[in-house]
């Protein structure tokens, strides 16, 4: 009846305490028992908060742990825990302005989310290793901080954290921060680690096991890598691909916000925590060197770590910048090429595979049902290719430039996509609402239908279709990128700046239709679209649309002999192949014949090609259709 009387009374000044509560430090000392798989803590946690009057109660979350005491300079205070939660009663109000620490014991069975696949929290003796993961995929929360040390388990509360773990010897305990202690008890050991720069408390770990620790530097910043003790002499050379990471991020993003960097193997990975990446066990042993998992963990030191989302409906400021970075340090490593290699691969693989899985969603406050869950993989690969698209649209300077500000302007704190949207318009000098508003807070992509009005003595023309439900999703505005080969065998690059409109017409002014041998839109598919590409002439008064369709070859990359042709004829015709390579030189045909209209599938032995890129050119009649191939 006293804990009932003591809920109700606390709910009243505790429940809604969670978002204004202001926590500036956690300092805890936490000794765990590997065998009983048990820990016992003492978490001294100092706050204030944001209401305009005092509060006289607090609340904290906790998961599956029991509070055994609770006390402020010496005094017990009077507690209630219930479900996920501690309600603390304060031993006087609260002001505004004033700040005040509670000291809460603890103890029990650490937990992790649960599940039939369990990520997110507390993992005991795993490969003998024990370790927390940051956050959940499954749970109905997703921060897992709760689940081993009493806290505001929210991102948008960030404080400093001196937390010191107590282990059995021979074990060694990797953690977030600089290490600025270690004790020996005899047969125990303390390793004390202190981060003072502002964390969310899903980017605090610990890692516990018999760890050979692999020291290094970059730029006079320690590098710390936790490795198994069997493969020490593997960990510098595994993880040597980091300095080049570090030049790339540095490059692009701006200097390094942290003290160390350092990563830890885990049994399962990978997870930002801040300067003490976890990376997974089968990827140390599968890989000779560290590769775009590595650097994607070390891009969110910048955008997660040193600039948290508000709050998870954010996420996407967190992933999406993380998978875009896999682009930048390409870019670093092997130059545009490289690039375009993996930025064009986010586009394709979100819209071929994962919306297919998981349905089709905007990038903010996106669904987290299955088969969505805390983290989809849309956040990650869209938000990773709206990130490509925007750089498309700024141009590199004034994109890198506003990344950069919106940085610094947020710097150890927090931020939203409104706030990103705000940096990024001003060093655009320009709106960029229809951007975000198409990109980030709808659903969907455009698909394109390009039709070409070729007509003899005139300016080369083209129709822009946009033939997606529009019953779903929007219309889209966006720059394509145009390469044109002439029959001359130059190349031209020239920019279509189409309007949310489902048909628009474009003209390239001193370039004669009769001229042009190839069109090529979006040459780097760097744009999330499908597209698909005809031709039919001007005299035509009133055009097929898809008279002439060629849909996407396969399978494209081609490693065998043959290639699968599928296409469309809106009308009977003859119908001839082609393949050009890139520059448009003409390197193969292939004997036409006449087809009926309707769908029709052609079988090309392509085995005569060395491997490369290709355009394949579709013609029937005056009508002709374009598609690239790829052969391995």
């Amino acid at each position: 009846m006293r804990a009932l009387l003591l809920l109700l009374a606390f709910l009243a000044t505790a429940s809604s305490t969670l978002a204004q509560l202001d926590v500036e430090h956690y300092r805890a000392e936490i000794a765990f028992d590997l065998d009983e798989e048990t820990l016992d803590g003492v978490a001294d946690v100092r706050f204030s908060h944001m209401y305009r009057g005092d509060i006289s109660a607090i609340q904290l979350h906790v998961r599956d742990l029991t509070i055994s005491n609770v006390v402020h300079w010496g005094e017990q205070l009077h507690y209630v825990q219930e479900d996920d939660f501690v309600m603390v009663k304060l031993a006087a109000p609260l002001h505004p302005a004033d700040t005040m620490s509670v000291t809460l014991e603890y103890e029990g069975h650490a937990t992790n989310e649960g599940g039939s696949q369990p990520w997110g929290g507390c993992h005991w003796n795993s490969a003998d290793v024990t370790f927390s993961m940051g956050v959940g995929f499954r749970a109905p929360y997703v921060s897992m901080t709760r689940h081993w040390l009493p806290s505001n388990d929210i991102p948008s509360d960030k404080a400093t954290f001196d937390v010191t773990f107590t282990v059995p010897k021979p074990y060694t305990v990797a953690g977030a921060g600089l290490l600025e202690e270690v004790i020996d008890h005899g047969d125990a050991i303390s390793y004390r680690w202190v981060e003072t720069h502002q964390t969310a408390t899903y980017l605090f770990n610990y890692s516990i096991s018999q760890y050979a620790v692999v020291r290094d530097e970059w730029n006079g910043i320690p590098m710390e890598y936790y490795v198994p003790k069997a493969d020490s002499a593997k960990g510098a050379h595994f993880f040597s691909t980091v300095h080049g990471m570090m030049d790339a991020f540095t490059a692009a993003f701006g200097p390094y916000r942290f003290d160390k960097i350092g990563y830890c193997i885990t049994p399962i990975g990978a997870m930002e925590h801040q300067t003490m990446i976890s990376y997974p066990l089968s990827l140390f042993t599968l890989y000779d060197k560290a590769g775009e998992t590595a650097a994607h963990e070390l891009a969110h030191q910048w955008w997660g770590d040193w600039v948290t989302p508000l709050t998870f409906e954010e996420a996407w400021l967190s992933e999406g910048f993380a998978v875009f970075a896999e682009a930048v340090y390409q870019e670093h490593l092997n130059g545009r090429s490289g690039y375009v290699n993996i930025a064009s691969g986010f586009a394709t693989n979100y819209r071929r595979n994962i919306a297919r899985a998981e349905g089709v969603f905007p990038l903010y406050d996106f669904p987290r049902e299955a088969p969505s869950s805390n983290y989809p993989q849309t956040i990650y690969e869209k938000g990773g290719s709206v990130l490509v698209m925007l750089r498309l649209v700024m141009g590199d300077d004034k994109f890198f430039e506003g990344l950069r500000d919106y940085g610094e302007r947020n710097s150890y704190e927090n931020a939203t996509t409104a706030e990103f949207q705000h940096v990024m318009e001003e060093h655009h000098a320009g709106d960029l609402s229809w951007f975000f508003d198409q990109w980030v807070y709808q659903a969907g992509w455009p698909e394109y239908e390009f039709e070409i009005l070729a007509g003899a003595g005139e300016e080369f023309t083209v129709r822009v279709l946009q033939m997606q439900d529009t019953t779903e999703y929007p219309l889209f505005q966006m720059p394509i990128p145009v390469t044109i080969v002439t029959t001359a065998h130059d190349t031209l690059t020239r920019t279509m700046n189409t309007e949310a409109l489902q048909s628009s017409i474009y003209t390239f002014p001193g370039i004669r239709a009769e001229d042009v041998l190839i069109a090529e839109f979006d040459p780097d598919r760097l744009i999330l679209a499908q597209r698909f590409t005809s031709t039919v002439t001007v005299a035509d008064p009133q055009p097929t649309p898809r008279s002439l369709l060629l849909y996407a070859p396969f399978p494209n990359p081609a490693y065998g002999r043959t290639l699968y042709v599928p296409f469309e004829l809106g009308s009977p015709g003859h119908v001839e192949v082609h393949v050009y390579d890139t520059l448009g030189k003409h390197i193969l045909s292939f004997p036409g014949r006449d087809h009926p209209s309707g769908k029709h599938q052609l079988r090309l032995h392509v085995d005569s090609l060395p491997p490369g890129s290709y355009w394949l050119h579709m013609t029937a009649g005056s009508k002709t259709a374009l598609q690239e191939i790829v052969l391995r």
